[in-house]
């Protein structure tokens, strides 16, 4: 099995996952439409008798209870998965190719950003608390690390678009 974790803003030659797709398979799917072309591309994945794989349900299970459940650190979700945080780490760095704690700042960081869209004046320390951090700083620090802009100054730039 090939890691996700090193095809970060990278791409991979389809023979180095199917050794059996041949220069003349290649050619002949990139010609077919889109619809066509994830057909060939499925069967030949099915010719290789994929084996369900355990993990991927692990994976989907979390991501799904990241929607309903208060998971916001490693912690909480390894413990509410039942296994160790390293093992959740090395999990998600194999099977997904990003660490889980950026997923779990990515999706503080969208919950934020969603909050401050539906409020006309937010009150950013509730918010961080909120959203599981220690401090308002620090939720203001990884917005803007992420975001590019503090939350008051996205919130502004929200409302200068409104105005247009």
């Amino acid at each position: 099995m090939i890691s996700l974790a090193g095809l970060h803003n990278e791409t991979i030659a389809l023979q180095q996952v199917f050794p059996e797709a041949d220069q003349h398979f290649i050619e002949n799917t990139l010609a077919l439409h889109d619809d066509a072309a994830v057909g060939a591309l499925a069967e030949l994945f099915q010719a290789q008798n994929p084996q369900v794989d355990p993990n991927i349900e692990i994976i989907n299970n979390i991501i799904a209870a990241f929607e309903t459940e208060s998971l916001q650190t490693v912690k909480d979700v390894a413990q509410w998965v039942g296994k160790s945080e390293r093992w959740l780490q090395q999990l998600f760095q194999e099977y997904v190719g990003i660490g889980i704690k950026w997923q779990l700042q990515r999706n503080k960081l969208l919950a934020a950003a969603s909050f401050i869209r539906e409020r006309d004046n937010p009150d950013w320390a509730d918010m961080a608390y909120d959203l599981g951090y220690s401090s308002q700083q620090h939720f203001i620090t990884d917005f803007k690390r992420v975001l590019g802009k503090t939350p008051l100054q996205y919130k502004k730039e929200l409302s200068l678009q409104a105005l247009k």
